[in-house]
């Protein structure tokens, strides 16, 4: 569990800091180290009690290739047109809808949450911050001993439930877990899972402002918070790291295990079905087996507990996956076994995260963000139609700003801000879920994603929270609010594979140079001739073109396909407890083994096969 950490940032801790230009080395590199590189010298005692990298988890390359021609060019001529074609691909004229609901845009940011947070040795692996001229490709042995994650690669839902199982997969507990598992242990409310409850905001009036989305009697749909939390004395602030106890937003934080979801209100909202639904599944077991012992609490919450994550696995593969990828690329990666990623499991470090994925290929998701969306009655359309009773729609700089994390988030005139959500902004789920019966019947924008493709929202040129306490004419404060251009330079600088290299090694037709220019402004071109793009193209641009000329925006071409399920399936077949591990024919119309031969059922007696159902068994949508 770690409480500060920003979207694309790393967690270095100040022990690490120091220790990476300390003296002499005593910490040895578990399993294969790739020649051309060694580490840094490094002192144990030196890396501060919550840096311990024997418990944290490795990123790898899931292809080895050595031929220069496979990489981006090195020199200062490519960075600047890296960065000439991140900006490019923000300032291209908008593409229009996919037919993709809006649910999954932010479904895969709790995912990636879910299974990667970069903690650095040094920051010299993954600083894009420097001059154009200093800016240069790491060894790939420099970067799989430089970067650590401190989520372990499994589909455990440690966001949700805390710091994940100490020695879960063969790592060993990190130094102060116990700690961590007693703040985690503080997330529950016997069996079941802590949520907050919105603020029913009224004006001078004492009426409410704005209507209560749907279900109305229901306010029980915010995050757990530190203020709540300190006032009913469920915590101390001594708990807590004092760069927190001492901001600004302290009481207002997010109490979950990972703060990166609270980042914008939709991943947030996201985070809270997911507490509710556990606790629906509680009240389900309960009401199952009256006998059962309700003293035992923790017997209760583990057995939900395994329901909830074999419900959500079954649903990314089965969904999720299926479809923002290639159908048959799915099947074919779950019937050989995520091959290209159980080849690198051969040594002491086990489960792995891919560098191609992380820092390119499951970036797809930047590219279908809108600019603003149909968030609910007030800030988007009314059930009837028309503009809604507050505003039109809500910005993305609005569902950014109006987080916990945000200097002011519910009081835009900086006075009294609030501690918890204001009622008008619960969302409603039918209006990204897909479900809902207006879904393109008026014609109007909002209530599907942009197509994956190399058009960038607007918004994601100047990223919200972002560089917030920097000048605003600052070199580096501009380089952090603009998306494209820090995910086309953290690819470079971490030495991804080209696109045509990766194309290469899943045995996939590159792209050509037509397919590489269809649809390109002429700054995007003049970037792309300028770095030679054309014959060796950025990894993450080229999975965005691959999705753009041969998934018709729709969804991810071969390359990104098998990337990401070589992932997610790797990941999940390498985690004993996974639902693929044990019983890779299950779904959810079968008991879970702890469920006592009984299947989780929709109170009309359809089994859960969708996110919305998900969304309505946890009662947070109608």
């Amino acid at each position: 569990m770690f409480f500060e950490f920003k979207h694309g940032g790393h967690a270095l801790t100040q022990g690490a800091a120091d220790a990476a230009k300390a003296q002499p080395h005593r910490w040895c590199f578990p399993g294969r180290r790739p020649g051309g590189w060694s580490p840094p010298v490094v002192a144990p005692e030196q890396a501060g009690d919550d840096f311990d990298p024997d418990s944290m988890t490795p990123f790898r390359y899931l292809i080895e290739t050595d031929r220069a021609e496979d990489f981006l060019p090195a020199g200062v001529d490519t960075v600047k047109a890296l960065d000439a074609l991140g900006a490019a691909m923000v300032a291209q004229d908008p593409s229009g809808d996919s037919s993709i609901p809006p649910v999954f845009t932010y479904w895969s940011q709790f995912i990636d949450h879910e299974l990667t947070a970069r903690t650095d040795r040094d920051t010299s692996v993954s600083d894009i911050t420097v001059e154009e001229a200093e800016l240069k490709p790491a060894p790939r042995a420099k970067v799989e001993y430089g970067l650590l994650n401190r989520r372990t690669p499994a589909f455990e839902l440690d966001a949700i439930y805390g710091d994940g199982l100490p020695g879960r997969n063969g790592y060993r507990a990190r130094r102060g877990h116990e700690r961590n598992l007693g703040l985690a242990r503080k997330m529950r409310d016997g069996a079941k899972m802590r949520v907050g409850t919105a603020n029913l905001a009224t004006g001078p009036d004492g009426q409410p402002v704005g209507q209560v989305p749907p279900a109305t009697d229901d306010l029980n749909r915010d995050l757990p918070r530190i203020g709540a939390l300190l006032a009913a004395g469920i915590v101390t602030p001594d708990e807590f790291p004092e760069s927190l106890r001492t901001s600004k937003t302290f009481e207002q934080h997010a109490f979950i295990g990972d703060p990166r979801n609270d980042e914008n209100l939709v991943v947030a909202q996201f985070h809270v079905a997911m507490l509710r639904f556990h606790n629906a599944v509680v009240d389900w077991l309960l009401a199952q087996d009256p006998q059962r012992d309700r003293r035992d609490t923790d017997r209760l919450f583990e057995d939900a507990r395994r329901i909830v994550r074999w419900t959500f696995q079954w649903l990314v593969v089965n969904q999720f996956l299926k479809t923002l990828l290639q159908p048959d690329v799915v099947d074919r990666v779950l019937h050989e076994g995520a091959p290209l990623y159980r080849r690198q499991l051969g040594d002491t470090r086990g489960p792995f995260m891919p560098v191609e994925f992380s820092a390119a290929c499951y970036r797809f998701g930047h590219s279908m963000i809108r600019d603003a969306y149909d968030y609910n009655r007030n800030f988007g359309r009314k059930p009837e139609g028309g503009p809604g009773f507050l505003i039109k729609e809500a910005s993305l700089n609005l569902l950014f700003r109006f987080t916990g994390k945000s200097p002011t988030p519910f009081d835009p005139a900086g006075k009294t801000p609030q501690k918890v959500l204001p009622h008008n902004w619960i969302i409603e789920w039918d209006r990204f879920d897909g479900t809902s019966p207006h879904d393109g019947a008026d014609g109007q924008p909002g209530r599907f994603t942009r197509m994956i493709d190399t058009h960038l929202a607007q918004t994601l040129g100047k990223l919200p929270n972002e560089g917030e306490d920097e000048d605003p004419n600052d070199r580096i404060s501009q380089l952090l609010k603009q998306l494209a251009r820090r995910n086309l330079r953290r690819g470079y600088q971490l030495s991804l594979p080209t696109g045509q290299a990766m194309a290469r090694a899943v045995d996939a037709g590159a792209l050509s140079r037509d397919e590489l220019s269809q649809g390109n402004s002429p700054e995007m071109t003049q970037a792309m001739e300028a770095g030679g793009f054309f014959d060796r193209t950025p990894l993450w641009f080229y999975v965005l073109k691959e999705a753009e000329v041969r998934g018709g925006g729709q969804r991810l071409g071969e390359v990104g396909s098998r990337v990401v399920a070589e992932t997610f399936v790797g990941v999940l077949l390498a985690d004993p407890e996974s639902y693929l591990a044990q019983n890779r024919g299950w779904d959810p119309s079968q008991p879970v083994p702890c469920a006592g031969g009984a299947t989780l059922k929709m109170p009309d007696g359809r089994t859960i096969g969708a996110i919305a159902d998900l969304f309505r068994f946890a009662g947070v949508a109608v």
